[in-house]
């Protein structure tokens, strides 16, 4: 019987030393939160937050934002031609609002990478995102909240909401008070 740690493997077993497991057991596990940002005027606010009170150092800090993808559901031509026309400009536009928000947490501090989330026919931006994150797996979601009352939400269906019950991973919804924007 031994006390050794040890990782087994197809070529057998290796066993750990202490030195081995002492730097396993330093380093940091890096963190990934990803940023779901929704293109509203609250996005600013919700970076400030995070950068103020949520972002470590050594965090990878992924900038999220899901638009509506190509493709057609159309028989005709020129439909087809005419989606595909908005689709490019749409996934356009959500790169450059990406880029934007960088920029903006890189004045706060940090570096982050930037995340399109395309929804294609058939598939709602909320389940495209819980279908990013599944695959991510990230340590914690941060959402905004545009503050939609209850019977916007209940129309309309809030984003943050369905994240907060479809996540894979903890969420943390940030509401900002227009009121108090700069």
């Amino acid at each position: 019987f031994s006390t050794h740690p040890s990782t087994s493997h197809a070529l057998g077993t290796t066993r750990r030393t202490a030195a081995m497991e002492k730097k396993h057991l330093e380093q940091p596990k890096q963190r990934t939160v990803v940023l779901a940002l929704d293109g509203t005027d609250s996005t600013d606010a919700v970076i400030r937050w995070c950068a103020e009170k949520l972002f470590k150092k050594d965090d990878k800090i992924v900038l999220a934002h899901a638009t509506e993808g190509g493709g057609s559901t159309c028989e005709s031509k020129q439909s087809t031609e005419f989606k595909s026309l908005i689709s490019t400009a749409k996934l356009r536009q959500g790169k450059k609002y990406l880029e934007e928000c960088v920029e903006n947490l890189e004045k706060a501090g940090f570096k982050g990478e930037m995340e399109l989330v395309v929804a294609y026919p058939h598939t709602s931006v909320k389940a495209a995102f819980r279908l990013y994150l599944e695959r991510a797996k990230p340590e914690m979601l941060v959402c905004g909240s545009r503050g939609l009352g209850a019977m916007k939400r209940a129309l309309l269906g809030s984003v943050s909401d369905y994240l907060v019950h479809n996540s894979p991973c903890p969420t943390l919804i940030i509401h900002v008070d227009h009121t108090k924007q700069s």
